[in-house]
């Protein structure tokens, strides 16, 4: 009966430990999609600046570089780092005209 019964706990120690990295996990994917969609948000509001800015926030950090890449498109560079310091970037082009993004790429 004994054996039974720590077998049960240590199944559920297991499950537990499992839970709980998989919620790190998930908060950890959702804050760097949340970095680098505000990433693309203050890319795109100071496109025609054509500089490089960073932000900071209290769960990272995101920072980009505006290039010309032809006479109707720029060139964004995005560089995420959240507080567990994962860093993550994106590269896209951004037509002025039509105002859209393109050529999104992700590393």
């Amino acid at each position: 009966m004994a054996m039974i019964c720590m077998l049960c706990a240590g199944h559920s120690a297991a499950v537990f430990i499992t839970k709980q990295a998989f919620a790190k996990q998930t908060k950890e994917f959702y804050t760097q999609q949340n970095l680098l969609r505000n990433g693309v948000l203050y890319s795109v509001r100071h496109i025609q600046d054509a500089r490089e800015r960073e932000e900071k926030k209290a769960y990272g950090a995101v920072s980009y570089s505006i290039l010309p890449a032809g006479k109707q498109t720029k060139l964004v560079r995005i560089k995420i780092k959240t507080a567990a310091k994962t860093v993550r970037t994106a590269e896209f082009q951004y037509h002025l005209k039509k105002k859209k993004i393109s050529r999104w790429k992700e590393k």
